[in-house]
């Protein structure tokens, strides 16, 4: 332990972070991710990338006993020499390079290796330094050397044409964060060459948490900042280290001198001075930074605030829309911006034209739990996401949208912002972002309230409708019932008069059936039965569905064909026996009701009865 404590070194500083930084990725996939075999395999990528990390730290450790240092760089290596085969591995399940006979050649290849690493072929000995140790590079060392580059190079080449043909913008930009780690490893390695062969220079490969924390943001992390972002956040909290430390050196500097450092009370009072002038200074300075680096940002605050202070003067669902969606194509270059109501139990509000649609359970819960907004491009790539996945991708589809705005409140979906891709073909930077979330969370609350205001003139005119149309039902029910009645009245009465009206008429018919060979009319028979003569007409033709006329005359006719079948009678005795008071007008109606002649009508069925 003294040993220990006695060889401690700021040296061991690099390759600490570089292992702790592979713990802090292990813990997060194994706690704060889905358990896939893609992910194990991720693990022991991580852990090998950082196996080199612990042996830097034996050097400072065990500084001096420098046969267990060389005995542990061995051991080490022994496993390290696999780490491009498990590259090879991992990005075959996660990308699908689509080589496997490659990837088990290169096991092939690392298990060859391994058997020369516990020999001086691989490291012969040791090249010591004031800052640590280096091993020398044997011919093995040498073989691994360039077969690791091989492979980086082929991974490299890999990414490259991958990026040229992806479609997708996530996918894109992690295999760009993953060239990144990749070159910035590689560079790292190569950078350790100089100490191999006896340069002091300390090796750069200490600092593989660099290239590590590149891989595992790219593969892990599921909205991603551009390369030009980094740059920029880089840029702006290193001017403000530089402006805020200079600064403070040099006061530091002049006072030093003055300082009473046995003054607890004065030190202390200081201490809290130097505090508030310091944070004092940081917001002015960040302040002006911003102004100078993030005047995008101060540009979308700028639209922002406008907005919030315009939605509360407009009246309508209407221009609240087309404000809020001009806005959004104002702030950040969306062509379209097209929002949809959801179904909220009481239809479209009047006058406002929104395509319906229906949700389930799973995705109205999955919109709702959504902080800001859903991105095609993560749907695509997280291809676990299953049924709810599918669903989101054909509404993405139907709308031919990139982007989905979920517009919550009170844990209710209101709408849905379908936002196409910018017109610079680019992902949304997290100032625009948060631009989208501040604004449809304004948005939000006033189209709730607008929504309500206009269910509730709706309700309103709707009972008004609902009186008017009650009260005109009620009106056409009591004139139907007034009919009824009417109606009732009229038939009882009908009833009435219609009995003592068929008494006379069965007396009518009787007279008609008894008399008709004598001259009939109805005047007549209405003079007879003391009734009016069209009345007389009606009621006969109503209970004998004929009029008078015709009536007679069917009597007449029957009697006419029972005589010329029956009698040999001449015809003319015989119109003139049933009452036609012509022979012309016999043959003419019975002609009209039987359709042939008396003649031939005596003919054809007088034989026919003999």
């Amino acid at each position: 332990m003294k040993l220990i404590t006695s060889n401690f070194s700021i040296n061991i500083l690099p390759p600490l972070l570089s292992l702790l930084v592979s713990f802090v990725i292990i813990y997060i996939i194994l706690f704060k991710s889905r358990f896939k075999s893609e992910n194990v395999i991720f693990i022991i990528l991580c852990v090998w990338w950082s196996l080199l990390s612990p042996v830097f730290i034996c050097h400072q450790l065990f500084r001096g006993n420098e046969d267990l240092i060389l005995k542990i760089e061995r051991i080490v290596h022994f496993f390290y020499v696999y780490t491009p085969a498990i590259s090879l591995l991992y990005f075959s399940r996660a990308i699908d390079i689509g080589n496997i006979r490659l990837v088990k050649i290169s096991f092939v290849i690392s298990f060859i290796i391994s058997l020369f690493t516990p020999t001086s072929y691989y490291i012969p000995a040791l090249n010591k330094y004031s800052w640590g140790y280096m091993g020398q590079g044997g011919a093995a060392f040498l073989a691994f050397g360039v077969y690791a580059a091989s492979v980086l190079v082929y991974l490299i080449i890999f990414f490259i044409r991958k990026i040229r043909v992806e479609t997708n913008q996530m996918k894109r930009l992690k295999l760009k964060y993953i060239i990144a780690s990749f070159l910035i490893s590689g560079i790292l390695s190569i950078m350790n060459y100089p100490a191999i062969v006896g340069i002091d220079l300390y090796p750069p490969g200490n600092f593989s948490f660099i290239p590590l924390s590149f891989l595992a943001y790219g593969v892990l992390r599921h909205r991603l900042l551009d390369f030009r972002g980094i740059f920029q956040i880089a840029t702006i909290w290193g001017l403000l280290s530089a402006i805020l430390t200079v600064p403070n050196i040099i006061v530091l500097y002049l006072l030093y001198p003055y300082i009473e450092r046995d003054n607890f009370a004065v030190l202390l009072i200081s201490g809290i001075l130097w505090f508030f002038v310091n944070y004092h200074f940081f917001r002015i300075v960040h302040q002006h930074i911003d102004k100078f680096f993030n005047k995008r940002k101060l540009e979308l605050m700028k639209i922002e605030s406008d907005f919030i202070e315009s939605i509360y003067s407009l009246k309508t669902l209407d221009e609240l829309v087309k404000q809020f969606t001009d806005v959004i194509k104002k702030g950040i270059s969306f062509e379209t911006a097209e929002l949809i109501l959801c179904e909220t139990g009481g239809g479209n509000p009047p006058g406002f034209d929104t395509r319906q649609f229906h949700l389930s359970p799973d995705i109205k819960n999955m919109l709702i739990r959504s902080k800001v907004l859903i991105d095609r491009d993560s749907i695509e790539y997280n291809q676990s996401c299953g049924k709810e996945g599918e669903e989101l991708l054909e509404i993405f589809r139907n709308y031919n949208s990139k982007y989905i705005i979920p517009l919550t409140q009170h844990n209710n979906l209101i709408a849905l912002l379908m936002l196409p891709e910018t017109k610079e073909r680019k992902p949304l930077t997290p100032d625009e972002i948060l631009f989208i979330k501040n604004v449809k969370s304004s948005a939000a609350i006033s189209l709730a309230n607008s929504i309500m205001y206009s269910d509730l003139n709706r309700l309103k005119d709707n009972l008004n409708s609902m009186v008017e149309e009650k009260t005109a039902e009620l009106e056409k029910s009591m004139e139907a019932l007034q009919g009824v009645v009417d109606s009732l009245e009229k038939e009882v009465q009908d009833k009435v008069v219609s009995y003592f009206a068929r008494k006379k008429l069965e007396d009518t018919i009787k007279y008609i059936e008894e008399n008709y060979h004598e001259e009939i009319s109805r005047e007549s028979l209405a003079k007879m039965t003391n009734m009016n003569s069209d009345y007389l007409g009606r009621m006969f033709k109503k209970l004998t569905d004929r009029n008078i006329a015709d009536y007679i005359n069917d009597i007449r006719l029957k009697k006419a064909c029972e005589l010329l079948l029956n009698t040999d009678d001449s015809i003319v005795d015989i119109a003139f026996a049933v009452g036609f008071e012509s022979l012309p007008t016999f043959y003419r109606v019975f002609k009209k009701t039987i359709d042939d002649t008396p003649v031939n009508y005596r003919t054809k069925y007088k034989i026919v009865n003999n």
